[in-house]
């Protein structure tokens, strides 16, 4: 992947931060999107648009695809590429990722096709330096607390729609434990899953789960609820020589607010945003100017370890709720 190299954004929602990230990294020779209505888009000429996922996938000669759509949409265009274009390179999947997906994903490296999933926060530079800090100082760590607490915009307005139907994708199991769980196994190697320790339910939705881990004989604690009065995403990691690591955001920005602390005194990190791109679009930024790092063989099967790991532990989450 040193030459530049084509790419395919197939949805235009979420889609678009896609393609202004794409753009803004400059690392591709030439970028398409495409959309059912996608005329009814404000897209910059120089891009090329289709709309349908068919049609772009018979017309345009890409290496990299991007799938940005509802879930059930994102599972036939899988297996649509799976059986009419072997020729492609590697796949960007937009979170939630359905089981049958993630099941059907396997065959794909028999034939060294390379997918990754937008685990958003282990792109952004913060994230990464907080697993850099405990990976260095792994040998002291003792355990850890994570808590991530927020109001899903469900229970704001009560507008339904796939983001909180569990059989869509939706809801705190699959639209939101994935990041949490994908971030612990990220930071914390051989860290174990050992069960629920608490849930909540509003009527027959689950909005708030406690879970535990076994990290070297001792029990840490995820709690996560997407119907909360509080508005926190911390992870305090402790040190056996009385240091404790914590990134913490307690505003409602996404990502961009994320300060990194040793025994509460903040360390300095430089993180640059664009001020013309949503801050989403500013990390998914940082993920396609270093495509060749993420899609190098190296890293991209230990992602896809953690990936599989992640949604494994999810399915057994949802089964005991």
């Amino acid at each position: 992947m040193k030459k530049k190299i084509n790419l395919l954004i197939i949805g235009s929602n979420f889609g678009i931060n896609h393609l202004k990230a794409a753009e803004y990294s400059k690392n591709f020779d030439q970028i398409a999107i495409c959309s059912p209505n996608i005329n009814k888009k404000k897209i910059k000429k120089k891009f090329i648009v289709f709309d349908s996922y068919e049609t772009a996938l018979k017309k345009f000669q890409c290496d990299l695809v991007c799938i940005a759509t509802l879930p059930n949409i994102q599972d036939k265009i899988v297996k649509y590429i799976y059986k009419h274009r072997k020729d492609i390179k590697y796949l960007f999947l937009e979170k939630p990722v359905l089981k049958k997906t993630i099941i059907f994903l396997k065959n794909f490296l028999d034939k060294k096709i390379f997918f990754d999933v937008n685990f958003i926060f282990f792109f952004d530079k913060k994230w990464i330096l907080y697993k850099k800090l405990i990976s260095k100082s792994y040998d002291k760590i003792s355990n850890f607390n994570y808590k991530w607490l927020f109001k899903q915009k469900f229970f704001l307005n009560f507008k339904k729609t796939w983001k909180i139907r569990k059989s869509d994708g939706g809801g705190l199991i699959f639209n939101y434990l994935p990041h949490a769980i994908f971030n612990i196994y990220s930071i914390f190697p051989n860290i174990k899953f050992v069960g629920i320790k608490n849930k909540k339910y509003i009527k027959n939705l689950i909005i708030y789960l406690e879970l535990n881990f076994m990290l070297k004989q001792k029990i840490c604690t995820l709690v996560i609820s997407n119907n909360s009065e509080q508005n926190i995403h911390q992870l305090d990691s402790f040190l056996s020589d009385k240091k404790k690591y914590t990134l913490i955001n307690s505003t409602k920005n996404w990502i961009r607010d994320f300060k990194i602390k040793l025994n509460n005194k903040e360390i300095f990190v430089r993180s640059f945003f664009n001020k013309n791109l949503d801050e989403r679009a500013n990390v998914l930024s940082f993920f396609y100017k270093n495509i060749n790092k993420y899609f190098s063989k190296d890293n991209i099967y230990k992602r896809n370890k953690l990936i599989y790991k992640t949604f494994e532990t999810i399915q057994i989450i949802s089964d005991k709720t």
